[in-house]
């Protein structure tokens, strides 16, 4: 019973969270231009969406609108700086954040995201079984609706933490 209380207070205090990001979003008119009216949802739905976006076009290398095996090849081998067969945090957060600080705590939440044995080191079987993860369908491709889906989920939440501030360490996420 207080185990549902505690899941009950974290559920309240991200939505909670997500309405001041959106509050805020509102406000300051982040991701829209001036002349529209969107709502502050809209606007966060849709830098969510411009981010999904980006990210789609950076991973399906070969733009056949699927995810396989040689797209997370060419990814590895992207950001495997010292082809020493392993993606540090720093060799990670360096291709993803480039020259976009804002965009460090949500490149630290997809790093610990992405490390699903969590041994400090993306590896390429992490990356399968992330890709497996990611494939709901289970026909060893991933279709671009599966990796929205998915990531429209991640990004949102790891905006949420960013606004927050809170994403210093890794969190547990897989089981």
């Amino acid at each position: 019973m207080a185990f549902q209380g505690v899941v009950q207070l974290r559920t309240y205090t991200t939505v909670t969270m997500l309405g001041l990001l959106l509050v805020f979003l509102g406000i300051v008119g982040y991701g829209a231009p001036a002349t529209t009216t969107l709502s502050p949802v809209d606007k966060f739905k849709s830098i969510v969406n411009a981010e999904v976006d980006a990210l789609w076009n950076s991973v399906d290398h070969d733009s056949s609108g699927n995810l396989e095996e040689s797209d997370l090849e060419n990814i590895f081998d992207q950001y495997d700086d010292n082809n020493d067969k392993q993606i540090s945090q720093t060799e990670f957060l360096t291709h993803f954040v480039g020259h976009q600080q804002n965009l460090d705590i949500i490149a630290q939440g997809l790093y610990y995201e992405l490390d699903m044995d969590n041994d400090s080191e993306i590896t390429g079987s992490d990356l399968q079984r992330y890709f497996e993860k990611i494939d709901t369908n289970d026909d060893n491709s991933i279709e671009k609706p599966e990796f929205e889906t998915f990531f429209r989920d991640t990004l949102t939440l790891l905006f949420v933490l960013q606004y927050e501030g809170h994403l210093t360490s890794p969190m547990p996420t897989h089981t």
